[in-house]
């Protein structure tokens, strides 16, 4: 750490010294004064350029990461992503303590909801699409660390808000309020704080993060299946990503689509509009009928067990609700 200050300090003082130089009319080469062999003014701005990206490498190679407990061989879908998407580096060793965020703890996805689909699935993928700063990926990856099973909770999502957090934010830091997206030179910081957020948890060695959109996201583990570089397809989606109409519908098309039978898609925000007509048209078009043969629309078996062990759950159509969320059973 000495060593690696000593250097930056030792740039800085360069650099400073260098611009007094060229300023008095120094040559580049030589701190001589000189009335013929000035430095343009172009090289003296690149000449500083180099000395401050020289320094702020220095200095970022000294950032303090907050320290990870991730065991290998705990959790085989995260073992294997963490092989074949990042060849081992793993994302969440960047999380920095700066960036704990506790500005907004919500998450409406009830934790007997999660223990009850825990329990009813076994599964050893649960995959979440749309996490924000991870309070739905903390509070399952907790469940999963209580019940003591080997799930992966996979969370898919470009960390870079939606419509509303954009058009809120300069309004908001105006007014002094909380600020969705936290914008650091341009680009949000939605990232770094659920990197922070999650490790904070101690869930770290649960959750792994997949900066990309919800379809981005499906399509990849798709691929990853089909060129057996992943062995299985999540048994449990959490969809609380697209919040827009006829957006939820593509997500809804392509999870489906993944899904494998006996799997349970879910989300949340049934009240919201845009939501809510989207699951609904999505689930009366499942296939099933009267006819001899036909396939069932949905698996009404491991329905009827979730609604159960759920007091206050009702059926509406296809669709299983319970406190705001909307679930979906594949047959």
């Amino acid at each position: 750490m000495l060593n690696v200050a000593l250097r930056v300090g030792l740039l800085l003082c360069a650099g400073i010294v260098m611009s007094y130089a060229m300023g008095r009319g120094c040559s580049s080469y030589a701190f001589r004064v000189s009335t013929t062999h000035v430095m343009p003014l172009a090289h003296q701005q690149e000449t500083q350029q180099q000395v401050q990206q020289v320094a702020a490498s220095a200095l970022i190679s000294e950032v303090a990461y907050m320290p990870v407990h991730i065991p290998s061989g705990a959790r085989p879908i995260r073992d294997t992503l963490l092989s074949v998407l990042w060849s081992g580096d793993e994302p969440l060793a960047y999380a920095r303590e700066e960036y704990i965020d506790g500005g907004y703890p919500h998450t409406y996805l009830k934790p007997e909801l999660i223990a009850t689909l825990l329990n009813h699935t076994r599964t050893s993928f649960w995959l979440e699409m749309g996490s924000f700063l991870g309070g739905s990926a903390i509070r399952t990856a907790t469940a999963v660390k209580q019940a003591g099973l080997p799930t992966t909770v996979v969370c898919v999502d470009p960390f870079t808000g939606d419509v509303n957090m954009w058009a809120w934010e300069q309004e908001k830091k105006a007014k002094g309020e909380w600020p969705f997206l936290q914008l650091q030179r341009g680009r949000p910081t939605v990232y770094d704080r659920f990197l922070a957020n999650v490790v904070n948890a101690k869930v770290e060695d649960v959750v792994v993060p997949i900066l990309a959109s919800s379809l981005v996201g499906m399509k990849l583990i798709e691929r990853l299946i089909e060129e057996k570089r992943l062995s299985m397809a999540p048994q449990v989606m959490y969809l609380d990503s697209a919040h827009e109409k006829d957006e939820t519908l593509l997500e809804l098309q392509n999870a489906w689509r993944l899904l494998p039978p006996g799997g349970v898609l879910f989300g949340d925000d049934w009240p919201w509009a845009g939501v809510r007509i989207d699951v609904q048209i999505f689930a009366a078009g499942l296939s099933g009928g009267t006819d001899a043969g036909a396939p069932a629309a949905i698996n009404t078996g491991l329905a009827s067990k979730i609604q159960a062990a759920l007091p206050g759950a009702a059926m509406e159509g296809n669709v299983l609700l319970y406190e705001g969320q909307w679930m979906l059973f594949k047959p």
